[in-house]
């Protein structure tokens, strides 16, 4: 025989489903409405060659310098890296794939790549660390306090920066007469500071010898088994930075003194460097998208103008090359690697 409901049992257990209705469609609703989770701003990096380590020596330091703000990777940040393989072709293609992701700034270390993203996007904020030539690179016109284009960031250059490599190099070596230079004549940037460091070389006496390299393969330097030099400056490009193992290994079979533009070199093989920290440079552009990502504009950045200058002697190299060098020189340099 089945129990029989009693009127007021039936009666609570209604009011708690009707109840428990409410809830579910109220909660339903809630979730409808709720604003979605919010996005995580996205940096995007741009290379003209592969991940090289000098690549990420840099990324680094620039890492460190967000994270010092207050940034940690997967919480409030995130990073998209694109490499052009050594292929000038492909910049545009990656530039638009990063504008597709979307990121909200992109970071952009070196003069071909960064024409090719001002070429392609006109919205996306760009961060250049490394300006050797703000104007001439294309990241502003007419006034670096002021840049009227979607790009800032850091100059690599001073007046008298190509002049005072040249002074190092000779005042260390003395007996020093004629200068080979190694510089990419491709590099829109390069023919001023190649001008400067000639004429910088035929002031101290210093006949100059040209070596263009603008593919892997031209690190060969086949043009320059006959000719006769004594030492050797590098300018700076992305490709002479990520073929250095190649420079090295050149200056090693001459034996002759070299000078390089950054500390990415002497804290490799390199003798000496002299210019402005690159991994400095990287680490304060982390400020610059740090404002950008809080809603200012590219315009109200000026390009900042290097302060620092960083003369680095590497004694291993020294002794690889053979190469004695002065106490004159060990105390003028900020850093000797032992």
């Amino acid at each position: 025989m089945q129990a029989r409901q009693h009127p007021a049992s039936r009666r609570v257990f209604l009011h708690l489903t009707a109840s428990l209705g409410l809830l579910l469609l109220a909660a339903t609703l809630m979730g409808c409405n709720a604003a979605p989770p919010s996005r995580i701003p996205r940096i995007g990096f741009l290379l003209l060659t592969g991940p090289v380590p000098q690549f990420t020596t840099l990324v680094d330091a620039f890492r460190q310098g967000l994270k010092e703000l207050g940034y940690v990777e997967g919480q409030n940040i995130a990073f998209e890296y694109r490499y052009a393989e050594s292929q000038p072709e492909r910049l545009r293609l990656l530039v638009s794939e990063l504008v597709a992701v979307p990121v909200d700034v992109m970071v952009i270390g070196n003069t071909r790549a960064l024409q090719a993203a001002l070429q392609t996007t006109s919205a996306v904020p760009i961060v250049a660390p490394l300006l050797s030539d703000p104007e001439g690179d294309g990241c502003v016109f007419g006034s670096i306090a002021h840049p009227d284009k979607n790009c800032t960031g850091l100059s690599t250059q001073a007046p008298g920066l190509s002049a005072k490599r040249v002074d190092f190099l000779k005042d260390a070596f003395p007996a020093i007469t004629r200068l080979a230079i190694i510089w990419n004549p491709a590099n829109p940037s390069s023919s001023e500071v190649f001008a400067e460091t000639e004429n910088a070389a035929r002031r101290r006496g210093l006949q100059v010898l040209s070596l263009n390299v603008q593919r892997a393969q031209d690190f060969t330097f086949a043009s320059a088994a006959d000719e006769r030099f004594d030492a050797v400056i590098t300018l700076e490009d992305v490709i002479i930075t990520v073929n250095s193992n190649a420079v090295f290994d050149f200056v090693a079979q001459r034996r002759v003194p070299a000078i390089y533009p950054s500390e990415l070199f002497s804290r490799a093989r390199g003798l000496m460097s002299y210019g402005p920290p690159f991994t400095g440079q990287y680490k304060r552009a982390a400020t610059y998208v740090d404002r950008l990502l809080k809603g200012e504009k590219p315009a109200n950045l000026p390009v900042s103008q290097p302060t620092e200058f960083v003369l680095i002697v590497n004694l291993k190299a020294a002794n690889t090359l053979g190469l004695t060098i002065s106490a004159d020189l060990l105390s003028r340099a900020d850093e000797v690697i032992q």
